[in-house]
């Protein structure tokens, strides 16, 4: 791309431009018919499988081979005992090791009153009158295929045939690599996460806590593709790059393998680091798609800047999942637990909600609520299928409505004028009053002041004051005849003069001065007539 710049054509930009889709090579992904086989008892079924992805710029069929094993039906359900009269009570003295296990079996697991045999031929205790078995059975699941370089995990599982009395503890499991070392040592989990690089065969071993004898196992086998050759000949083609699906909530990252398809090959159960909230996949779910880019990670944060809520509504907790705009080809379900603790007081009813940013409103979910789930007091569920801002919302009652103005006058002042001459001293030909309002209510409102001389009102003055707030309201009035005066405002009372005061000793004063100084010009003058006439 060349562009002017200075007066010259200069190469601004070199690259790839229009990108366009031509094919989507998993629309050419095939599936046959489904085949059932054996596996020992079980009855299995899978299928033959096509797949196709992108190879330099072609879409090559880069595996082909079975896949989505499932249980079909386990024909040990259908055993049934029966009594073939090869069953014998075992003596009360034990007479060899495998007689001395013979019998704890008998006395943990069966009353003598009962009957309770044990089967030679089978090797488990059957009850001579209802043919009930007594040891846990082991399930380490079906036999599964992966690519190579991918993780699974195994899901074992165990349970009694039947039960004989009340057994006490629980069924623990132990993993370990058949006839080789342990990878994973006794537990209350049945589950194990494995990464073989060869077809292995896995043994899980279950066992009854409170009697450690009381054991069995099973095995199941995890094969590892390997590379195929395209059809049409050519070079060989590797099995594509090993994918996983992550979810990264707040840090805590949770990773689950994906199909070259990028659709999960296990559950992805992505927690919160408190194990309050959590994000989850089912097997077969797509990776998140974006337009026509697929994303890997999941991310999960919670929201600082919380978009506004509907009036008496506040949000407890919100969360935005990105990337934004994802698709999913089904639903995941999303999981958000509190506690009491986080409710208001004035909570009336919790919701979830996803915030619908082209509107600029929350829209409520179908949710599910549900009980105590690991720390959560309280969890709600709902399922989705895109990324956005999710969050529980609690409705609030409305606020009691606001106590009315109220208003309270209080530091009357009165302050009389006063005027001063030589002779004489006027008070309270004017006078200044005041007083203070403050609204104590709780609503604005507005309040009239009444002034009163002497029971009668000489002026009023209205103050609008909002809740909390004061003025000062003050009254100047002036030519008032002399007398005392009773004041009144806003239902406070005081009094002051309006007098008038001569100066009469000045007065004396200077009539004095004056008589004082005719004279003298009188006695000087005669004195002066007097001389002459001498």
């Amino acid at each position: 791309d060349y562009s002017c710049a200075d007066g010259k054509c200069v190469n601004v930009f070199s690259g790839y431009v229009d990108e366009q889709l031509v094919e989507d090579c998993d629309e050419l992904d095939t599936y046959g018919d489904w085949e059932t086989y054996c596996v020992d008892n079980q009855v299995w079924k899978h299928r033959w499988f096509d797949d196709y992805t992108c190879v330099d710029g072609k879409c090559v069929k880069v595996f082909s081979g079975y896949t989505d094993e499932e249980l079909v039906e386990d024909c040990d359900d259908k055993d049934g005992w029966v009594d073939t009269g090869k069953t014998r009570w075992v003596d009360d003295t034990p007479c060899t090791e495998k007689e001395q296990k013979e019998q704890e079996y008998r006395d943990y697991f069966c009353d003598a009153d009962e009957g309770c045999d044990y089967d030679i031929d089978d090797t488990r205790w059957v009850d001579t009158g209802n043919t009930r078995g007594l040891e846990p059975v082991a399930n380490a699941g079906p036999n599964r295929t992966i690519n190579s370089g991918e993780s699974i995990e195994l899901d074992g599982s165990a349970s009694y045939i039947e039960e004989c009395g009340d057994i006490e503890g629980h069924i623990e499991y132990q993993w370990r690599i058949k006839g080789g070392a342990v990878i994973q040592a006794w537990s209350a989990d049945p589950t194990v996460f494995v990464s073989p690089t060869v077809t292995t065969t896995y043994t899980l071993e279950v066992r009854c806590s409170a009697l450690p004898v009381c054991t069995d196992n099973d095995d199941v086998v995890v094969t590892v593709r390997i590379p195929v050759t395209p059809a049409g000949g050519g070079t060989a083609v590797s099995c594509p790059t090993s994918r996983y699906l992550t979810v990264d909530w707040e840090g805590c990252n949770t990773s689950r393998p994906l199909y070259s398809n990028n659709k999960l090959a296990v559950d992805l159960l992505g927690p919160s680091p408190d194990n309050s909230h959590n994000l989850f996949l089912e097997r077969g779910t797509r990776a998140p798609i974006v337009g026509q880019k697929v994303h890997y990670v999941i991310f999960v944060r919670e929201l600082e800047n919380i978009p506004a809520t509907p009036e008496n509504t506040v949000a407890l907790i919100v969360f935005n999942i990105t990337p934004e705009d994802a698709v999913f080809d089904r639903d995941i379900l999303l999981t958000l637990g509190l506690d009491e603790s986080q409710l208001p007081a004035n909570a009336l009813d919790v919701t979830m909600a996803y915030y619908n940013d082209v509107d600029g409103r929350w829209e409520e979910m179908e949710f599910e609520a549900g009980g105590p789930s690991g720390v959560a007091e309280l969890t709600l569920s709902a399922p989705i299928r895109h990324f956005s801002i999710y969050g529980i919302l609690a409705e609030l009652a409305p606020p009691p409505p606001l106590p009315p103005a109220t208003f309270m006058p209080s530091a009357l002042n009165i302050e009389p004028s006063v005027e001063k001459t030589i002779f004489m001293t006027r008070t309270g030909q004017s006078v200044t009053i005041s007083v203070n309002v403050a609204n104590t209510g709780g609503q604005s409102g507005s309040y009239a002041v009444v002034l009163k001389l002497n029971g009668e009102t000489v002026d009023t003055r209205t103050v609008t004051l909002s809740p909390g707030q004061s003025q000062r309201v003050s009254f100047t009035p002036s030519g008032l005849d002399y007398g005392q005066y009773e004041v009144e405002v806003a239902g406070l009372t005081g009094q002051f003069t309006a007098s008038r005061t001569i100066t009469w000793w000045l007065i004396i004063l200077i009539i004095a001065a004056v008589g004082l100084i005719i004279w003298g010009v009188v006695w000087s003058r005669r004195r002066g007539k007097a001389r002459q006439e001498t």
